[in-house]
């Protein structure tokens, strides 16, 4: 058994370049900071859109229960969106994860509102962003894993970024 075991990385399949600068590879990508604006103007977008509903109607049932959860799905975009940005591992997954539920759930919304005969400019709006930002979550996965491991060598070497 030897003495100095490398540490283990989980962006070994990665394609990580060798050599590469762990400070370099530390910041965010373009297409992470695309990804976290993404998810944070969804997010907001879906909150004003069940804001406006609820201001504005009394909806009951299935609908309200799409409608709260739009709601939450909102505001989990808005927060793993920050989270992305600061490339925290969990993140990356949690971005496609909960940006595919609020697409759906924002498409499925936008139908059953068209059905009932409501029109609000926020409801296709807010579903074109979220389909955006499930597109770029799952474009920005690779790069944020990448750059998370890069954060976790720093920190255990001593460099501590502030995540």
């Amino acid at each position: 058994m030897q003495p100095y075991q490398p540490p283990k990385d989980d962006a070994q399949g990665l394609d990580v370049p060798a050599g590469a600068d762990d400070i370099e590879l530390a910041r965010p990508k373009p297409v992470v900071n695309a990804a976290a604006l993404a998810l944070c103007g969804s997010g907001v977008l879906s909150v004003l859109l069940v804001l406006q509903m609820l201001v504005n109607f009394r909806v009951r049932g299935v609908p309200g229960a799409v409608l709260y959860s739009l709601l939450m799905l909102g505001v989990a975009n808005v927060g793993i969106g920050l989270q992305l940005r600061r490339l925290v591992r969990w993140s990356a997954t949690a971005a496609i994860a909960v940006s595919t539920l609020t697409a759906l759930v924002s498409i499925a919304w936008g139908i059953t509102s068209m059905m009932g005969l409501v029109f609000s400019l926020l409801a296709p709006l807010s579903s074109l962003a979220c389909g955006a930002a499930c597109l770029l979550s799952f474009l920005a996965r690779k790069d944020a894993l990448i750059g998370a491991s890069a954060r976790e060598r720093l920190k255990s070497g001593g460099f501590d970024l502030g995540t």
